[in-house]
């Protein structure tokens, strides 16, 4: 003997398949959302690392250009000495 499905029981295994294939296609976007947050973390991280090592390299780079800074307003004070003591032993005109 052979029983039919009625309707209303067919409708919801419709359903329920659907549920099925819906949660099966949410449980995939979220490996790939899973799988996209991974990566756009790994590049934060790497963004925040390549940051560090460029403010690093400007403060080296300040530290440097500050040294230079002092060397140059030093040399300038020992020439203006030299050519003062240079313009004392010339003879006048």
């Amino acid at each position: 003997m052979r029983r039919t499905i009625s309707p209303s029981r067919d409708f919801l295994g419709i359903v329920a398949i659907g549920s099925v294939i819906c949660s099966l296609a949410q449980a995939k976007e979220m490996v790939g959302f899973k799988e996209q947050l991974t990566k756009l973390a790994a590049m934060y991280t790497n963004m925040v690392e390549r940051y560090k090592m460029l403010y690093r390299e400007y403060e080296a780079f300040r530290q440097v250009n500050e040294q230079l800074r002092r060397e140059v307003v030093a040399l300038r004070t020992e020439n203006s000495k030299l050519l003062s003591q240079i313009a004392a032993k010339e003879p006048a005109r």
